[in-house]
Protein backbone atom coordinates (compact mmCIF):
# COMPACT_ATOMS: atom_id res chain seq x y z
CA UNK A 1 0.00 0.00 0.00
CA UNK A 2 1.62 3.23 -1.04
CA UNK A 3 2.06 5.97 1.95
CA UNK A 4 -0.34 9.70 1.33
CA UNK A 5 3.56 11.00 0.31
CA UNK A 6 4.17 8.83 -2.44
CA UNK A 7 0.25 9.50 -3.52
CA UNK A 8 0.51 13.43 -3.52
CA UNK A 9 3.84 12.67 -5.41
CA UNK A 10 2.22 11.09 -7.82
CA UNK A 11 -0.72 13.37 -8.34
CA UNK A 12 2.07 16.41 -8.48
CA UNK A 13 4.00 14.36 -11.03
CA UNK A 14 0.19 13.87 -13.08
CA UNK A 15 -0.96 17.18 -12.67
CA UNK A 16 3.09 18.39 -13.89
CA UNK A 17 2.70 16.71 -17.01
CA UNK A 18 -0.68 17.01 -17.83
CA UNK A 19 0.55 20.61 -17.79
CA UNK A 20 3.26 20.18 -19.87
CA UNK A 21 1.11 18.31 -22.70
CA UNK A 22 -1.17 21.49 -22.25
CA UNK A 23 1.44 23.87 -22.77
CA UNK A 24 2.27 21.76 -25.69
CA UNK A 25 -1.26 21.35 -27.64
CA UNK A 26 -1.48 25.33 -27.66
CA UNK A 27 1.54 25.49 -28.85
CA UNK A 28 0.83 23.21 -31.63
CA UNK A 29 -2.69 24.55 -31.76
CA UNK A 30 -1.08 28.55 -32.71
CA UNK A 31 1.51 27.03 -35.03
CA UNK A 32 -1.51 25.58 -36.65
CA UNK A 33 -3.66 28.05 -36.73
CA UNK A 34 -0.42 30.69 -38.25
CA UNK A 35 0.19 28.30 -41.14
CA UNK A 36 -3.38 27.47 -42.07
CA UNK A 37 -3.98 31.49 -42.16
CA UNK A 38 -0.47 31.96 -44.30
CA UNK A 39 -1.73 29.10 -46.59
CA UNK A 40 -5.46 30.81 -47.42
CA UNK A 41 -3.29 34.00 -48.28
CA UNK A 42 -4.41 36.19 -45.23
CA UNK A 43 -2.18 37.54 -42.42
CA UNK A 44 -3.33 35.97 -38.99
CA UNK A 45 -4.79 38.10 -36.43
CA UNK A 46 -1.81 38.68 -34.20
CA UNK A 47 -4.17 39.79 -31.25
CA UNK A 48 -5.54 36.22 -31.30
CA UNK A 49 -2.26 34.72 -31.62
CA UNK A 50 -1.55 36.89 -28.22
CA UNK A 51 -4.80 35.55 -26.41
CA UNK A 52 -3.63 32.11 -27.03
CA UNK A 53 0.19 33.09 -26.23
CA UNK A 54 -1.86 34.30 -22.89
CA UNK A 55 -3.57 30.85 -22.64
CA UNK A 56 -0.38 29.07 -22.60
CA UNK A 57 1.67 30.88 -20.20
CA UNK A 58 -0.73 29.58 -16.88
CA UNK A 59 0.53 25.60 -17.91
CA UNK A 60 3.81 26.44 -18.73
CA UNK A 61 4.13 27.60 -14.68
CA UNK A 62 2.36 24.87 -13.89
CA UNK A 63 4.53 22.51 -15.10
CA UNK A 64 7.24 24.34 -13.58
CA UNK A 65 5.69 23.83 -10.00
CA UNK A 66 4.21 27.25 -9.80
CA UNK A 67 0.39 26.31 -9.32
CA UNK A 68 -2.50 28.54 -8.15
CA UNK A 69 -5.87 27.62 -9.01
CA UNK A 70 -7.00 30.98 -9.62
CA UNK A 71 -4.88 31.60 -12.16
CA UNK A 72 -5.66 28.11 -13.81
CA UNK A 73 -9.03 28.66 -14.12
CA UNK A 74 -8.42 32.22 -15.55
CA UNK A 75 -6.68 29.94 -18.38
CA UNK A 76 -9.11 27.71 -18.61
CA UNK A 77 -12.04 30.89 -19.11
CA UNK A 78 -9.15 32.56 -21.72
CA UNK A 79 -8.65 29.09 -23.68
CA UNK A 80 -12.43 28.91 -23.85
CA UNK A 81 -12.98 32.40 -25.16
CA UNK A 82 -10.18 31.76 -28.13
CA UNK A 83 -12.05 28.35 -28.78
CA UNK A 84 -15.38 30.10 -29.04
CA UNK A 85 -13.45 33.06 -31.01
CA UNK A 86 -12.11 30.68 -33.91
CA UNK A 87 -15.22 27.93 -33.85
CA UNK A 88 -15.89 28.49 -37.52
CA UNK A 89 -12.57 27.26 -38.43
CA UNK A 90 -10.08 25.60 -36.13
CA UNK A 91 -11.86 26.43 -32.62
CA UNK A 92 -12.66 22.83 -32.48
CA UNK A 93 -9.06 22.37 -32.00
CA UNK A 94 -8.56 23.97 -28.95
CA UNK A 95 -11.46 22.34 -27.09
CA UNK A 96 -9.36 19.60 -25.47
CA UNK A 97 -6.72 22.13 -24.00
CA UNK A 98 -9.70 23.79 -22.35
CA UNK A 99 -11.16 20.95 -21.14
CA UNK A 100 -7.09 19.54 -19.76
CA UNK A 101 -7.03 23.35 -18.51
CA UNK A 102 -10.25 22.98 -16.65
CA UNK A 103 -8.92 19.19 -15.08
CA UNK A 104 -5.40 20.90 -13.97
CA UNK A 105 -7.18 23.68 -12.28
CA UNK A 106 -9.25 21.33 -10.57
CA UNK A 107 -6.37 19.18 -9.65
CA UNK A 108 -4.32 21.71 -8.19
CA UNK A 109 -3.82 23.16 -4.71
CA UNK A 110 -5.57 26.47 -4.24
CA UNK A 111 -2.38 28.39 -3.71
CA UNK A 112 1.13 28.10 -5.39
Amino acid sequence: MRSPRSWKYDRDVKVRLLALGLAAWVAVYAWVYVASMRDQGSTPYWWYVAIIGAGAVPPMLAAAGLRSRSVLICDAVILGIAAVLALPSIGMLLLPAVIAAAVVAFLSPRRA
